[in-house]
C-alpha cells in the first residue's frame, strides 16, 4: 500500500482525468441535492464515455508493455474482484429501492482504491506464507546437493556481463547453472534454483541484487557462496539506499556471507571494491591497473575489442567482438574467477571467441548501413561513459536517446548534469524523461540539436528525419513509461 501511494507520486494527472474527477462529484452533488433523475442518467453516460477514453489513453501509453497474469497477481486480483464484488452487492441491497444503484455504481471508483489497500493487507500474510515456502524448497534442494560450488556476484555494475562472461568460460569444462537476465531477487534466485538448477549441475553462478539496507544478506539465507565477486560500487539505487554508507554496506555484507574457506576477487580500479580488498581476510584476488592482473595495449573500435592479458611474467593477447574499454576490466574479473575454478588459460583463450554481447547492454545491431547501440539497460554513472566512448568510434553522425539517470536520489540532478556535458560532443540528443530533462538541458548547455519527447514512440518519429546511412543512435537507459 505504502509504495502504490509513493507510485502517485509519477502519475501524470491530465485534463481528462480532471474532467472525470469534476463529473463524479457533480454527479453526487445533482445526485444528492437536486435529485433530478434525468440529468444524473445524462452524466453517468458521460460518465462512462470519458471513462472509456481514459482506458484507451492509458493502454495506448502502457502499449509496449503487456500485462502478464502471474499466480501472484491471479490471486491478488481474484481476491480484489470479490471484495469489490461484495461492496457493490451491499450497496445494490441496501440502495436499489431509493434508485441510489447509478450512484454506488459511480462512486465505486473511489471506493476501488480502498478495497485496493484492504486486499493488499488482507493477502500480504498469505504471500508471505508462499515466499518462505517456495525459499525452504530451494534451501532443501541446494542441501541434497552437497559438491555444487557457488559463484556470487554483486555491484552497482556489470554484474550481468561478469556472469554471461564468467559462465562461457566455464560451460565447456563444467555443468553450469547461471540465473537468466536479471533474476537477481530473492524469488528471482529462489526460481533459478527449483525450476533450472539440475541435481547434475556442479557450478551455480547467481547474479545477487540489493536496492536496500541487507539486501545482500536475505540472499544470502537463501544460499551461501563459496566464491564471490564484487564488479564495483558507485551511487546506484541512492534512492533507496538513502546513504551511501548504505550501499557500502550492503554490497559488502556478499563477503561476509561468503564461507570461511572462499575465494573472493575484486575489481582493482575502483575505489570502494580496493576498501573492500584490504578490508578482506579471505583468500582474495584483485584485477585491474596497478595489481599483478591487468590488461595493457587495448584498442577499441566498433568492430570489437583486442588487448594484452598480462599475468605475473606472462603476456598473452585477446581479441573479442565485445565493445567498450570497460568490458576489459569485466573479462580480466570472469578470467580470474574461471582460473581459480580450474579453467587454465588456454581454455580461457579459446572460449573468449565464444562470448557475445550482452543483450540491452552495448549490443550493436545493423540495419542497412545504419548502426544501433543498444544500451538501454545501463543506468549508472559508469556505463554511460563507457556507452559515450563507443559511440564515437563511428564515422557518421552520433545520436544519443536518453532518460538520462535515475535511482539516484540526492546525486540525480548531479549526475544527469554531468551526463548533459559528456553529450555535448554527440551531434544529436533526444531526452525522453520530463524528469531529468531541466538537469541534463543544464549540462548540454546551449548545444544545437537538442530535442525533448515525451515517450519513446515519438523519439523514434524524431530520429528517422535524420538517421542515415553510417549514422549510429544509441539508446543510453531505456525506461518504464511511468518515468516520462
Amino acid at each position: 500500500g505504502y509504495y502504490f501511494l509513493k507510485s502517485l507520486k509519477s502519475f501524470k494527472f491530465g485534463y481528462l482525468e480532471l474532467y472525470l474527477l469534476i463529473l463524479i462529484l457533480l454527479y453526487n452533488l445533482i445526485f444528492l441535492f437536486i435529485n433530478n433523475k434525468i440529468l444524473t442518467y445524462v452524466l453517468l453516460i458521460i460518465f462512462f464515455g470519458l471513462s472509456f477514453i481514459l482506458n484507451l489513453k492509458f493502454k495506448q501509453k502502457n502499449s509496449k508493455n503487456k500485462l502478464i497474469f502471474t499466480k501472484r497477481f491471479t490471486r491478488f486480483f481474484l481476491l480484489f474482484a470479490l471484495i469489490f464484488l461484495i461492496f457493490t452487492s451491499l450497496g445494490v441491497f441496501l440502495f436499489y429501492k431509493h434508485n441510489l444503484f447509478p450512484f454506488i455504481f459511480v462512486n465505486s471508483l473511489l471506493l476501488s482504491f480502498l478495497i485496493f489497500l484492504i486486499s493488499h493487507l488482507l493477502i500480504s500474510p498469505f504471500e508471505v506464507v508462499v515466499k518462505k515456502f517456495y525459499i525452504f524448497k530451494a534451501k532443501r534442494k541446494l542441501k541434497i546437493m552437497k559438491n555444487l560450488k557457488v559463484v556470487a556476484i554483486t555491484g552497482s555494475f556489470g554484474k550481468t556481463s561478469v556472469k554471461n562472461f564468467l559462465y562461457s568460460l566455464l560451460k565447456s569444462k563444467y555443468k553450469v547453472c547461471v540465473t537468466e537476465g536479471s533474476f537477481n531477487t530473492e524469488m528471482g534466485i529462489t526460481k533459478t534454483i527449483l525450476n533450472k538448477l539440475k541435481p547434475t549441475d556442479e557450478i551455480l553462478i547467481l547474479e545477487m541484487g540489493a536496492d536496500r539496507l541487507h539486501d545482500i544478506n536475505k540472499l544470502c539465507k537463501i544460499v551461501k557462496p563459496d566464491y564471490s565477486i564484487i564488479t564495483g560500487v558507485n551511487n546506484q539505487h541512492l534512492n533507496t539506499f538513502k546513504t551511501k554508507e548504505n550501499i557500502i554496506k550492503t554490497k559488502y555484507e556478499l563477503i561476509e556471507n561468503t564461507k570461511e574457506n572462499g575465494v573472493v576477487v575484486f575489481n582493482g580500479e575502483n575505489k570502494i571494491t580496493r576498501y573492500y580488498y584490504y578490508k578482506t581476510k579471505l583468500k582474495k584476488y584483485m584485477v585491474g591497473k596497478n595489481t599483478d592482473y591487468f590488461a595493457s595495449n587495448i584498442k577499441t573500435s566498433f568492430n570489437g575489442t583486442s588487448f594484452t592479458l598480462n599475468k605475473k611474467n606472462k603476456q598473452v593477447k585477446i581479441k573479442t567482438e565485445l565493445l567498450g574499454k570497460h568490458n576489459v576490466l569485466n573479462l580480466l574479473i570472469s578470467f580470474k574467477m574461471a582460473e581459480i575454478l580450474g579453467v587454465n588459460l588456454n581454455e580461457i583463450i579459446k572460449n573468449v571467441k565464444d562470448i557475445k554481447r550482452v543483450a540491452h547492454r552495448l549490443n550493436l545491431i545493423e540495419n542497412n548501413g545504419r548502426f544501433i547501440l543498444d544500451d538501454s539497460f545501463n543506468a549508472n554513472p559508469n556505463g554511460v561513459k563507457n556507452a559515450i566512448s563507443v559511440l564515437k568510434t563511428f564515422k557518421g553522425k552520433k545520436i544519443v536517446i536518453t532518460s538520462g539517470l535515475v535511482e539516484l536520489g540526492k546525486d540525480s540532478f548531479k549526475e544527469n548534469y554531468k551526463l548533459g556535458k559528456l553529450l555535448r560532443s554527440v551531434d544529436i540528443v533526444i531526452i525522453t524523461n520530463n524528469i531529468n530533462k531541466k538537469a541534463l538541458l543544464s549540462g548540454l548547455g546551449e548545444k544545437a540539436n537538442v530535442y525533448f519527447e515525451e515517450n519513446l514512440n515519438n523519439a523514434l518519429i524524431t530520429l528517422n528525419k535524420f538517421f542515415n546511412v553510417n549514422d549510429c543512435v544509441l539508446f543510453l537507459n531505456d525506461l518504464p513509461d511511468c518515468y516520462n
